[in-house]
């Protein structure tokens, strides 16, 4: 996704098309399987036409969805904005000091979301968009990776520590406390 973004993407609706037809075919071949009493209230049907329409809408109209992911994407970061920015507005009203920064990261997100939708291009973002989802899916595989070797060698040592008979300890005993110890003999 990172090195190949656009055959990333081809890739992706062509899978998520053929996926959307299959699960489609399956639903409909449920709804025509199931017994008349027991489809009264079901929506196969309904669900398995509307899964192939779109899984070959997914195959053939690549382009608007491509176009389609910058308008959602900017939606996604403009509706964040605004989230913040109501934020800040209760920051305002509750006199808290560091408000303005409540509010220069809503305007941030507000004006990004907005350069997002009406100036880059679908080609553009899609390519964006997986470059940073191939480079996520690295970061969270090596990280992953290396968490799961350091806690196995924490565990490791864990486990070699509680198998560990304890060596025995010698306890000496302290004289007993007496009266005419506590004491000083008279001179």
């Amino acid at each position: 996704m990172v090195v190949y973004p656009e055959v990333s993407a081809n890739i992706i609706c062509y899978v998520a098309g053929v996926a959307a037809c299959v699960f489609g075919v399956v639903s409909l071949t449920t709804y025509f399987l199931l017994d008349l009493k027991d489809s009264l209230f079901r929506n196969e049907f309904a669900v398995g036409v509307m899964a192939i329409i779109a899984g070959i809408l997914m195959i053939v109209k690549r382009d608007l969805l491509f176009d389609l992911v910058p308008i959602i994407m900017g939606l996604v970061i403009v509706t964040s904005g605004f989230t913040k920015l109501q934020r800040a507005v209760v920051a305002h009203r509750i006199h808290y000091e560091k408000a303005m920064v409540y509010t220069g990261l809503a305007l941030i997100s507000i004006v990004l979301g907005l350069a997002i939708m009406f100036f880059m291009s679908g080609n553009t973002a899609q390519n964006i968009l997986f470059i940073t989802i191939g480079a996520g899916l690295i970061y969270c595989g090596a990280s992953d990776l290396i968490i799961t070797l350091f806690l196995a060698n924490k565990f490791h040592q864990f486990l070699e520590m509680f198998g560990k008979e304890p060596e025995p300890q010698t306890i000496i005993p302290e004289p007993p406390v007496t009266e005419e110890s506590d004491t000083l003999p008279e001179e």
